[in-house]
This record gives C-alpha cells, structure tokens and sequence, in this order.
C-alpha cells in the first residue's frame, strides 16, 4: 500500500465533505462530521475500494447512545470523522492505535459496499474528487501523537 497515495486521498475527501458535504447530500452530510460518519466512510470506502486498494472494512460500534463508523485496512484506521468527539484524534486520523475505536463496542464490520442510498451522494463525491480544480487549502490534517510512528511507511 502506498501510504502517501491513501493520505492524499484522504485529506482530499475530507476536504471535498467540508466544502461540499450539503451539496453532495444535505440529509447524510450536511453537517459533516457531525453525524456524518457512516455516509462518510462509506462513500471513502467505496472510493478506496474502486481505486485499488484491498481489504477496506466498515466497522461501525457504540459508546454509550454514541455511534461511530470508519474504515480499517491492513491494520491501519482511517477515520475521517473522528472530530465530531472531544476526545476523537483529530480532523483525519489514519493509524494503528485503536484506544479510541476500542470504546466503541458491539463493533459490527462488514466488507465496504456502497449501500443504494449513498449512491446519488458518491457520484456527485467521485465527481468532486476527480475534478481537476483546485480546493482550497485547509490547514494541515491532524494526527494522533503516535500515528504516524506507528504507520508502515
């Protein structure tokens, strides 16, 4: 896996959800990340899946009433959602360290297959995504402290 490649196309999702999550869908994420994850992750997914990486999981879980998703490939998380918790690790997180994930049990996982009422909302993102225009710049993504040591690179 190329780690730069997938950290590329992740900041730039998380960017195209931010800039045009209510045109993308208003119902599943207008107000991205709030709420926004399983739409979200799923739709990434999808992405990943279809431009060539292989083993992209959806796991979703509980904390509480709290329900999370995100996705897991060999062995990393990646969790573009994750801010909407005050104790979430940051605006992107992609790594190993599952300490926050682990408290969301009943953890259910499944292979990514984009679900027909995302449909609509991926082509206008794959549309986003493929466009060559310039997004604006967000600042830096965050990471966990001990992400990226602990990332094969």
């Amino acid at each position: 896996m190329n780690l730069e490649k997938l950290k590329e196309q992740v900041c730039k999702a998380r960017t195209v959800f931010e800039a045009h999550g209510r045109e993308i869908s208003d119902i599943y994420l207008g107000r991205f990340p709030c709420c926004a994850c399983r739409a979200a992750s799923d739709i990434l997914g999808t992405w990943l899946t279809a431009h060539g990486y292989d083993n992209v999981t959806f796991v979703s879980g509980l904390r509480g009433e709290e329900p999370h998703a995100w996705l897991e490939m060999e062995g990393l998380i990646v969790d573009i959602t994750a801010d909407q918790f005050i104790d979430g690790p940051g605006r992107i997180y992609i790594g190993a360290d599952k300490r926050f994930h682990d408290q969301f049990g009943l953890q259910a996982t499944s292979e990514c297959c984009l679900s027909s009422v995302f449909e609509a909302p991926y082509r206008a993102f794959a549309a986003y995504m493929e466009s060559t225009l310039e997004f604006t710049p967000l600042p830096p993504p965050m990471y966990a402290p001990n992400a990226m040591q602990s990332m094969e690179i």
